[in-house]
């Protein structure tokens, strides 16, 4: 009986071992993996300082550690409120509405929705940019851009809690951080997000700007703009020509999906529309 119990102790002690082992082990690798990470996310869009001696250090281990300086900017609130970011779109300042939007997905599109034309989007979700971007240039049968809702990023500026500059999806061409760059469009991560979309929603319309080192902006209401010109049509266009159903739509910043969905599924909306003329409905 002696001999079972300290068989089974042995093993109960043995398994614990197994255990505190694999923990730490999985810390470590947690930490190393934390670790390339930010050195791959900071590849590309970070400078690196020059290290002099005077700068040189060395760890227990005598491996040498490099002074790396990331470009940051702030995100000033017209109430005073200031958080501190790092730039990962292009380096320029900014300023409109600061908004935000919950959805856990299709940042290409909520970028190029026109109805987000002069304000700086604050996307919710924790980590932004790990599907990457699909080609900006596609069109699809009608001519319209088949990723996009509009010809172009919208939005003023972009705020994220975490950037992934590593992404994988089978329709990314590039990164989130290129395409901003390519459209000239700031971007910040490492800001908190969530208290951000708190204040917001408490305060409702909030007057922002993301302020460069060197580069100081005054604050834009972008309600005292004409936006509509922005972002309407300058010409009449037509699509889904020879369709029997015949639609007039206002563009007051209309999404490209509208315009697919009108000429594709009209068919479906017509006897609705007229039940809401005949018998009043709101």
């Amino acid at each position: 009986m002696i001999r079972d119990l300290k068989r089974k102790l042995y093993g109960s002690t043995r398994l614990l071992g197994i255990f505190i082992s694999y923990r730490s082990a999985t810390f470590k690798m947690t930490r190393i993996l934390t670790a390339c990470k930010v050195v791959k996310t900071l590849k590309g869009r970070l400078e690196f300082c020059n290290v002099s001696a005077d700068h040189r250090s060395f760890s227990r281990t005598g491996t040498r550690l490099l002074s790396i300086k990331a470009q940051t900017a702030n995100l000033v609130l017209q109430d005073g409120t200031k958080m501190k970011g790092y730039s990962f779109g292009y380096p320029s300042s900014t300023a409109g509405e600061v908004i935000f939007n919950t959805g856990l997905s299709g940042y290409t599109e909520a970028l190029t929705d026109p109805s987000y034309k002069g304000q700086i989007l604050t996307l919710a979700n924790p980590i932004v940019g790990n599907g990457g971007v699909p080609d900006t240039a596609a069109l699809d049968e009608m001519g319209l851009r088949r990723f996009l809702e509009s010809d172009g990023i919208k939005v003023s500026g972009l705020l994220v809690l975490d950037y992934s500059n590593e992404y994988s999806h089978w329709q990314a061409a590039k990164s989130l951080g290129e395409w901003l760059k390519e459209e000239q469009v700031p971007a910040l991560y490492g800001i908190d997000t969530r208290m951000l979309s708190k204040l917001i929603r408490d305060k409702g319309t909030v007057l922002g700007k993301i302020e460069f080192e060197g580069q100081p902006v005054e604050f834009a209401d972008p309600n005292k703009q004409n936006l509509i010109a922005e972002v309407s049509t300058k010409e009449v266009k037509v699509y889904g020509r020879g369709n029997p159903i015949k639609i007039v739509a206002v563009d007051c910043g209309l999404k490209h999906n509208v315009i697919r969905l009108l000429v594709k599924f009209m068919w479906m909306f017509v006897p609705f529309l007229m039940c809401r003329t005949v018998y009043g409905m709101s």
